[in-house]
C-alpha cells in the first residue's frame, strides 16, 4: 500500500512538472510576440491619401532608412497610386505616437506593388527604424507577426505562421515576385505594413488577401523583403526599375491536362508555349514545346517558378536552362536582356478554298510559298465566333494551325480526323500549337 501511495505521489509530481514546463513554454512564446510588437510598432506608420482635410484612402508602411534630413518609408504601390494621376491629392503620415507629417512620393513600381515615400525629419527628432531580415531563410511553419492599421485601428498586431512560399498573385502570374502566404489576420488598411519574423526582423510587406467577402479569410500574402531590397535604392533615387527578360511564355506542367494532352512524363516543370521574336530565348537551341526543368541547376516546379527565378537576376546576367526537347535533356545558356514594354506584330491574311469549323473557329486553306518553312501546314483561322471557346481561350484570326495535342495538322482531312477522334473518345481539352506573327505558341482550349 505504501508503495502504491509513493507511486501516485511521484506520478502527480511528474504531471505537475510537465504542466509547469508547458506553461513556461507558452509564456516564452507569448513574451517573444510581445517583444516583437513592442519593438516593431514604433517603426510602423499609417499612410493617408488626403484631399484638403478629407481622407480618401489609407494603408500602412514602415520606416526603414534615415539620412540627416529625411526618413524613408516602404509601402505598397496600390496604397499611394491614386496620387500619381490626381495632383489634388497628398500624402500624410501618422506615427505610432500620433505625430503627423506630410509625405512625398519618391519612387514606385507597379509590377512589384512597391513604393518609397519620405518625410522631412525635424532636427534632433528620434524615429525607430525597422530591422531588415532575409526572406530566403524563412520556412513553412515559421511564426510571423503583422503590424498595421486595419480599418483604421492603428498599430494592430496579428500573429500567424508561414502557410506557403512562392505563391503567384491571382490573375497576375506574370508579376515578378513570389509571395509569402500566411494565416495572420490581414485586412483593408494593413497593406504596406511589415511582416516580422519571431526575431523582430521584417521578412515581408503585407500586400493582399484572397477572400470572397473582402475580409480576412486566413489567406494573406506578403511581398518577400528580399524582393524589395533588390530595388529599394532604385526607388529611393526615383529611377525606373529594369527587369530581366528571357522572352518566353510558359505553362505549368503541374497542370494534368497539359501533361495528358502532350504526353509528358514529367510532373513538374514549365512548358514553353511561345518564344518572343528577337528575345534572348529566340535561338536555335530553344523551341516551343521544350520543358524547362531547371534554371542554374535549381529545379523548376511550375510556370510561376520560372518568373520569380528569372526576376532575381538583372539584365545582362547569363542563366543556364536545363531543357527537355522531347527526346533528351540539354543545357542552354542565355544572356538576359532588359524587359521591353510590349511586343507586337501583324497577322497573316487568309485565302480559302475549303473550310472546317472546330470549337468556334473556322479553319481554311492559306496561301503558301515554296520557301515557306511551314508550307506543309495549310490551315489557318479565317473567322472566329467571339463567344466561342476558341476565342475565349485566346485563339485569333490568322493563327496558322501546326498541331493539336500530339498530332501534326497539315490539311482539312487531318483536322476532321481530330474532330472525329474527339467525339468518339469524348475529349474535352486540346492544346493547339499555332503560328502567330511568325512565332510558334501553344494555346489550351477546353470544349464546352
Amino acid at each position: 500500500m505504501k508503495r502504491f501511495i509513493l507511486f501516485c505521489i511521484c506520478l502527480l509530481s511528474l504531471c505537475s512538472l510537465s504542466a509547469v514546463d508547458s506553461i513556461s513554454s507558452a509564456v516564452a512564446v507569448q513574451d517573444a510576440f510581445a517583444q516583437v510588437a513592442q519593438a516593431g510598432a514604433p517603426t510602423v506608420v499609417r499612410v493617408d491619401v488626403v484631399q484638403e482635410s478629407a481622407i480618401i484612402s489609407f494603408g500602412s508602411g514602415f520606416m526603414f532608412r534615415r539620412d540627416e534630413n529625411r526618413v524613408y518609408i516602404l509601402t505598397n504601390y496600390h496604397v499611394i497610386s491614386s496620387i500619381i494621376s490626381n495632383k489634388k491629392l497628398n500624402l500624410r503620415l501618422t506615427l505610432h505616437d500620433d505625430r503627423q507629417f506630410p509625405a512625398t512620393l519618391l519612387g514606385h513600381d507597379q509590377r512589384t506593388d512597391l513604393a518609397v515615400i519620405c518625410f522631412d525629419a525635424p532636427e534632433n527628432s528620434r524615429f525607430q527604424l525597422a530591422q531588415m531580415g532575409d526572406s530566403s531563410q524563412i520556412k513553412v511553419g515559421n511564426w510571423v507577426i503583422g503590424i498595421g492599421n486595419p480599418y483604421g485601428f492603428n498599430n494592430t498586431v496579428s500573429v500567424g505562421i508561414v502557410s506557403a512560399l512562392g505563391r503567384a498573385m491571382l490573375g497576375a502570374a506574370s508579376y515578378a515576385t513570389d509571395y509569402i502566404q500566411t494565416d495572420a489576420a490581414i485586412n483593408s488598411g494593413n497593406s504596406g505594413g511589415p511582416l516580422f519574423n519571431i526575431y523582430g526582423k521584417v521578412i515581408g510587406i503585407n500586400s493582399w488577401i484572397a477572400s470572397k467577402s473582402g475580409d480576412n479569410s486566413g489567406l494573406s500574402f506578403a511581398i518577400p523583403i528580399n524582393t524589395a531590397l533588390n530595388i529599394v535604392d532604385v526607388l529611393v533615387a526615383n529611377r525606373p526599375v529594369e527587369y530581366p527578360w528571357l522572352g518566353v511564355v510558359v505553362a505549368s506542367v503541374t497542370d494534368s491536362r497539359l501533361r495528358e494532352t502532350l504526353g509528358l512524363q514529367f510532373e513538374h516543370g514549365a512548358c514553353i508555349t511561345q518564344i518572343i521574336k528577337d528575345s534572348p530565348a529566340d535561338i536555335n537551341e530553344i523551341s516551343v514545346g521544350d520543358i524547362i526543368l531547371a534554371i542554374d541547376g535549381k529545379d523548376v516546379r511550375d510556370a510561376n517558378t520560372v518568373v520569380w527565378m528569372i526576376s532575381r537576376h538583372k539584365p545582362g546576367d547569363t542563366v543556364e536552362l536545363t531543357l527537355f526537347d522531347g527526346e533528351k535533356n540539354k543545357n542552354v545558356k542565355v544572356t538576359l536582356q532588359r524587359r521591353p514594354d510590349d511586343n507586337g506584330g501583324t497577322a497573316y491574311s487568309a485565302q480559302t478554298s475549303a473550310t472546317e469549323e472546330f470549337l468556334g473557329a473556322e479553319f481554311g486553306v492559306r496561301s503558301v510559298k515554296n520557301d515557306d518553312k511551314y508550307k506543309d501546314n495549310q490551315l489557318e483561322i479565317i473567322s472566329l465566333n467571339e463567344k466561342s471557346t476558341a476565342a475565349l481561350y485566346g485563339l485569333m484570326t490568322g493563327d496558322v494551325l501546326l498541331k493539336i495535342n500530339q498530332t501534326k495538322i497539315k490539311s482539312i482531312e487531318d483536322l476532321r480526323m481530330i474532330k472525329k477522334e474527339a467525339q468518339e473518345k469524348n475529349k474535352k481539352f486540346f492544346y493547339f500549337k499555332i503560328l502567330r506573327n511568325g512565332r510558334e505558341l501553344l494555346v489550351g482550349v477546353a470544349a464546352k
